[in-house]
């Protein structure tokens, strides 16, 4: 028997908000790594580290990359070294002697005798006397450093996913919404395009009255205002949007496809209600746009 086929599988919907945190450590350092990330229209990485973490910021870039297409994505890295750091301490005996000889020629001159104080505030000079930490091999701790942004990058990527399946329910109770709202305008389009004729008819009638137009005239004329009013074509274009937003959403919930869709169907009802000439179609409408604005929060929300 052959395999089965995974095309009906449905396609994870990511939300661009979510938090991941993880700590890793070596026999070098212990590391903290937290990773949040929110709403962007496009993959914005931005990094907290440690200097001596700096040369691999590129990597942790391109780490981040593979996992995730958009949104706002800030990381935080501690470090915390597991034994005293080496220092290299530096002794200025040029200017120990320069300070030294101000003091003793103040001393002297003010008949007072504090050596020892004297001794310890040129000592606290910084240009005195300066200490500096040994730098070790950050290559060493780089090993450390990427696993564990990288489990903290799939903790994220769960609370990710986990918010996404939120999205996608609520976005699908919508888009049902949307649909009814659209059915309901095509039940009252019928009902009145023939009541927007028969309308029309009467008011061309009174006015030709005086005019005695020529044959087919009134016809044409009743056609071409009744063809401006139709809303049959915008109505068969939303359909096909919220069609196209269910199989978006189940397939490939690309939150910037779902964007364009979103403004699509609103530009159908927009057309929508400027052309029909009866209220219960444009309060229809109006509630169509309110579905619609909540519909496109949401979905400024998925990756």
């Amino acid at each position: 028997m052959g395999k089965k086929s995974n095309s009906n599988k449905q396609t994870t919907v990511k939300s661009m908000t979510g938090f991941g945190k993880a700590v890793g450590e070596n026999d070098l350092v212990i590391l903290t790594v937290e990773i949040k990330s929110v709403n962007s229209r496009f993959l914005d990485s931005s990094f907290k580290l440690p200097r001596e973490y700096n040369q691999f910021e590129a990597d942790l870039r391109d780490l981040i990359s593979q996992s995730i297409q958009r949104g706002r994505v800030d990381v935080y890295v501690n470090r915390q070294p597991k034994k005293d750091a080496d220092l290299y301490v530096y002794f200025n005996r040029k200017a120990f002697d320069a300070y030294w000889e101000i003091y003793g020629n103040l001393a002297d001159e003010l008949s007072c005798d504090g050596r020892t104080v004297m001794l310890c505030d040129v000592l606290g000079r910084r240009e005195v006397l300066t200490a500096t930490e040994i730098p070790g091999d950050p290559e060493s701790e780089k090993g450390i450093l990427m696993s564990t942004v990288s489990e903290a990058l799939d903790k994220l990527t769960v609370m990710r996913a986990r918010e996404g399946l939120k999205l996608s329910k609520d976005l699908i109770k919508r888009f049902e919404a949307l649909s009814g709202h659209s059915e309901k305008i095509a039940e009252l389009t019928n009902d009145v395009t023939f009541a927007l004729k028969d309308k029309l008819l009467q008011r061309l009638t009174k006015l030709s009255l005086a005019a005695d137009p020529e044959p087919g005239r009134l016809e044409q004329e009743l056609a071409f205002v009744v063809d401006k009013l139709d809303i049959t074509e915008e109505l068969v274009r939303l359909r096909s949007h919220i069609q196209e937003l269910n199989a978006t959403i189940k397939a490939s919930p690309g939150g910037r496809k779902l964007e364009f869709l979103t403004q699509e169907c609103l530009r159908e009802l927009n057309t929508i209600g400027s052309k029909a000439q009866n209220a219960k179609v444009q309060s229809i409408v109006v509630d169509a746009k309110c579905v619609l604005e909540k519909i496109r929060e949401q979905v400024q929300n998925i990756e």
